[in-house]
């Protein structure tokens, strides 16, 4: 019986020890975005369910955006980033996190990674399969 994958809760640890190391103003490779408007879409994306509609559908785009830019002024990046470290919010099923962030904490770690000086890493067999 193969064990369940834990790839998101490793991925959103590792991005959460690059951001904390790379501070809030650091480039991404999401457009116009620095890391902390990174945290910020992270924490919106995972515990404002209203706003992150936004995120898929152009038409709230805007408030999607406007969550986001207001979570950042409100916590600051090393709240968000604590945020994001936290796990999902209480009310979100652990069982849910695995599916619903194991790449996207996987894309916006890469996000950080190669936007600086980057060298490949090597991801486990299980990872690569849950990828």
């Amino acid at each position: 019986m193969r064990r369940p994958p834990r790839f998101a809760g490793s991925e959103r640890a590792a991005l959460c020890e690059l951001l904390t190391r790379v501070g809030p103003d650091a480039p991404t490779l999401c457009a116009g975005w620095t890391t902390a408007d990174l945290a910020a879409h992270l924490v919106t994306r995972e515990r404002r369910p209203d706003a992150s509609v936004g995120i898929v559908l152009k038409r709230w785009a805007g408030h999607a955006d406007a969550v986001r830019q207001a979570a950042l002024r409100r916590h600051g990046f090393d709240r968000l980033v604590e945020l994001v470290r936290a796990g999902p919010p209480g009310w979100l099923p652990r069982a849910v996190d695995e599916p619903m962030n194991a790449l996207e904490f996987f894309i916006h770690h890469e996000d950080v990674r190669r936007a600086g000086p980057w060298e490949p890493r090597e991801l486990t067999r299980e990872h690569e399969a849950d990828l």
